[in-house]
């Protein structure tokens, strides 16, 4: 091997130990980030354990109401009970606004109603739900 190729060997060396010696840094770097970002699960806070999983929840656990083709499930109990003591078409009209989503004039067609009518009977269940509830979470039970 002559002086040159010597020296050249030397100097991709030299740089191959730079670039090992870079990288290395920069990995270092990197974990630092990381473990500043990163706690571990023994050291987090009941509340933020809670966020950190869900329950499954299965169509069996709550009330089945049926709204013409539709099936709804209700899961809340106070809001089952006071649907059920609404009248047949009114929960009718309350299901298929809020849970499928139906305009007034959807709802009118499909129970051969006027818009208005659905609309008077809609706002009329709504208002007897919030009695019905608020009278519930008083304690005082409705006829």
């Amino acid at each position: 091997m002559n002086q040159y190729e010597h020296g050249k060997a030397l100097a991709f060396d030299s740089y191959c130990k730079k670039i090992m010696r870079n990288e290395t840094r920069k990995f270092y770097r990197e974990i630092k980030r990381l473990q500043g970002n990163e706690i571990l699960f023994s050291e987090l806070a009941e509340r933020e354990l809670r966020q950190l999983y869900t329950y499954d929840t299965y169509f069996s656990l709550g009330h089945s109401f049926q709204a013409l083709n539709y099936k709804i499930v209700i899961r809340d109990d106070l809001l089952a009970d006071a649907l059920t003591a609404l009248s047949e078409q009114d929960r009718t009209i309350v299901l298929l606004s809020y849970f499928a989503r139906m305009t007034d004039k959807e709802i009118g067609n499909k129970l051969s109603l006027i818009r208005a009518t659905v609309q008077y009977r809609r706002n009329s269940a709504l208002r007897k739900l919030r009695k019905h509830i608020k009278n519930a979470q008083n304690g005082i039970r409705s006829p």
